[in-house]
């Protein structure tokens, strides 16, 4: 008797390390992953926006991942790398410490309902991944990039 061999759904997430801790993004939303380059300084802007930098052309928002996640700061180094990320069809800077791998994760071990659980920086995280290697905090993309634009609608 043949047994049949289901294929499990998996997502693809990009992993990075940030504080010797590993997060991931889902990696559609990953356009191209490039070293860290100059980044120039806008006013008034953000505290977790480092600034805009040039990208083939293209003027493009850089986001420090440390400051956005409350995570202790540190100068850039040559380990950095920078993730472009789309959001809202233009490209967006992430800055991170280094990248670590593509994972595959099978659907079954991604849970939604552990992020209550969490107090700082979890308004950011959208699920937990199990993988064989531990638990990785799977970042909320949108809640990284537009979470500022909401609370602002939302006083009004």
């Amino acid at each position: 008797m043949k047994t049949e061999k289901k294929d499990k759904k998996t997502i693809q997430f990009i992993t990075f390390k940030m504080n010797d801790r590993t997060y991931a993004i889902n990696i559609s939303h990953v356009r191209e992953i490039n070293k860290l380059s100059a980044i120039t300084p806008v006013p008034r802007t953000d505290d977790f926006i480092d600034g805009v930098m040039n990208l083939r052309g293209s003027v493009i928002p850089v986001i420090n991942i440390r400051k956005r996640l409350h995570l202790a700061i540190k100068s850039n180094d040559k380990k950095n790398k920078l993730i472009i990320v789309e959001y809202d069809t233009s490209p967006v800077g992430l800055i991170v410490d280094e990248i670590s791998e593509v994972v595959k994760i099978e659907v079954g071990n991604i849970e939604n309902d552990k992020i209550k659980m969490l107090e700082i920086g979890a308004e950011y995280i959208k699920s937990i991944g199990k993988t064989d290697d531990g638990i990785l905090a799977i970042l909320d993309i949108y809640a990284l990039l537009e979470r500022e634009r909401r609370e602002n609608a939302s006083a009004v």
